[in-house]
């Protein structure tokens, strides 16, 4: 699946299996819940991530983000009431 994202948005995904998040256009800040390091995702990068857990997503610019995952199975959640959520599914 294919999102837009403004710069500002904080999403969080509760994921339950493994899954790669590529950033198409923009820049991203990555973080996971099971204490591994954060990262930036810039455009063209991707980052492979295991089964389950949560995922903090920050788009840094305007992002297009692709999330690859077996069964798809993750929920949305907007961290921020302050940023704008602009989140488009663009299958």
């Amino acid at each position: 699946m294919d999102y837009a994202l403004n710069k500002g948005v904080v999403i969080s995904l509760s994921v339950k299996s493994r899954h790669v998040v590529r950033v198409n256009k923009g820049c991203i800040w990555l973080t996971r819940g099971d204490g591994c390091r954060d990262c930036i995702l810039q455009q063209g990068h991707g980052s492979e991530l295991g089964t389950g857990g949560l995922i903090v997503m920050e788009a840094l610019s305007d992002s297009m983000v692709s999330i690859e995952s077996v069964s798809s199975q993750f929920h949305i959640k907007a961290l921020s009431s302050l940023a704008r959520l602009r989140l488009l599914n663009v299958r």
